[in-house]
């Protein structure tokens, strides 16, 4: 489900920036809807529930942000942020994401286990 959401996003978003609108989507996990994912324009968040820095949790976890992608912003027990800068292709950044909720949400990547909100 992540990685349709994202190649979907990719379209809408596209769109949206010819109507000068700026929109988001958002992945929360059915059981536990505080462990979410969100991919905008230019930014990949996410539910980040340690205190370790992220850098450090996603090395040990053998999880790879994609080139040019760098980790901007990030809250202890909160989220993390990183810039895309709109470079990367919705396959990739959904690479990230999927790897991101398994192995550091631990969380399933099934195609039932989200609830898809966009917004702006």
């Amino acid at each position: 489900m992540i990685r349709e959401t994202f190649r979907e996003f990719e379209q809408s978003a596209l769109a949206a920036m010819e109507d000068g609108v700026d929109i988001f989507v958002t992945l929360r996990w059915k059981p536990e809807p505080q462990r979410w994912i969100q991919l905008t324009r230019l930014k990949f968040n996410a539910h980040y529930p340690y205190t370790t820095h992220p850098d450090e949790k996603l090395r040990a976890a053998h999880v790879t942000p994609p080139k040019d992608c760098r980790l901007s912003e990030w809250e202890a027990n909160r989220f993390a942020t990183w810039e895309h800068g709109h470079a990367q292709e919705p396959e990739v950044l959904a690479d990230f994401a999927e790897a991101y909720a398994e192995k550091i949400l631990n969380i399933s990547t099934d195609t039932d286990a989200y609830e898809v909100e966009y917004d702006q």
